[in-house]
């Protein structure tokens, strides 16, 4: 088999942003005739526009039908306590997702996380949904990619915890800011529960069995674990950093505090020490996010 050249990539381009387009119509004002038209009197290979013509809009109707309902399956499996609350509603939302914009990530499971993104901030200027929906697929979201996780860090590790390097995570650790308790939900879509407000953070890593932990952290814990796992700062300047996140005083007892929890953490296998070397960030798509728990900290 030869290999592509530039022109075969600028053909296969040109195709796949006609097929975009048809699959962003949104059911109730598509026109794929009209659509295909235009898509013929753009650039394309004269076998492409050929082939495309040929095709009837039933068929291209279908296509953007089964599309849309592996992004809507998808978005669902990784979303059940969210889509349950949502009910019609969240079919809808995630159309207008697919009309908007669509996924840019080229696989499945990042999906939901792009959706979300895209969906928080009209939930949150919705006044007739929950003020809390964001934050529950929010944790959907980190507790399923904990779950997925890549366990290895792949550097060399020392197990001393030094303030002037970077602490060395479990690579499943994740970490999420949250304004109310929706960890405390009961895992059942037909649920109805309302959660307490209360602003933390929450810390999730998968053991040893393949259970996915949780530990519950203050808002000032989750801000310096936020600098050291996110934003990757020596653990010295992301205690400083955290603190002053939080308004708090870096005295003897916020120092006690993150050490206990750190301490905690490594021997829980979460933490694995520290390193000269600079491990790699984690994915984009969580970082972007803005536990049958472990002892809860407070500093």
């Amino acid at each position: 088999m030869r290999e592509p050249t530039e022109d075969d990539r600028a053909r296969l381009l040109a195709v796949q942003r006609g097929l975009q387009g048809i699959v962003m119509l949104a059911p109730d004002r598509a026109n794929l005739d009209v659509h295909k038209a235009a898509f013929a009197d753009e650039q394309l290979h004269a076998a492409d526009r050929r082939a495309l013509l040929a095709i009837t809009a039933e068929r291209l109707g279908i296509y953007r039908r089964l599309v849309r309902s592996t992004l809507l399956d998808s978005i669902r499996a990784e979303l059940p306590l969210a889509a349950a609350r949502l009910g019609d509603r969240f079919t809808h939302d995630v159309n207008s997702f697919c009309s908007d914009e669509l996924p840019r990530s080229p696989i499945l499971r990042d999906v939901a996380f792009e959706f979300v993104h895209w969906a928080t901030p009209r939930w949150a200027d919705d006044a007739s949904l929950a003020p809390w929906l964001g934050d529950l697929a929010r944790f959907e979201l980190l507790e399923f990619d904990a779950h997925c996780g890549q366990s290895t860090c792949g550097i060399e590790v020392l197990p001393e915890l030094a303030p002037d390097r970077r602490i060395v995570f479990h690579g499943t650790c994740r970490i999420g800011h949250f304004e109310f308790a929706v960890h405390e939900l009961p895992d059942k879509v037909d649920d109805r529960s309302i959660p307490r407000p209360v602003r933390h953070g929450m810390f999730l890593f998968r053991d040893s069995e393949n259970q996915v932990q949780r530990t519950f952290l203050t808002p000032v814990a989750a801000a310096i674990l936020g600098e050291l796992l996110v934003v990757g700062r020596p653990l010295g300047e992301a205690v400083r950093s955290g603190c002053a996140m939080e308004g708090r005083t870096l005295d003897a007892t916020a120092i006690e505090g993150i050490s206990v929890i750190l301490e905690d953490l490594q021997n829980r296998g979460a933490l694995l020490g520290s390193t000269a070397e600079t491990p790699p960030l984690p994915p984009l798509r969580w970082r972007v996010l803005v536990a049958r728990t472990a002892p809860r900290h407070q500093i």
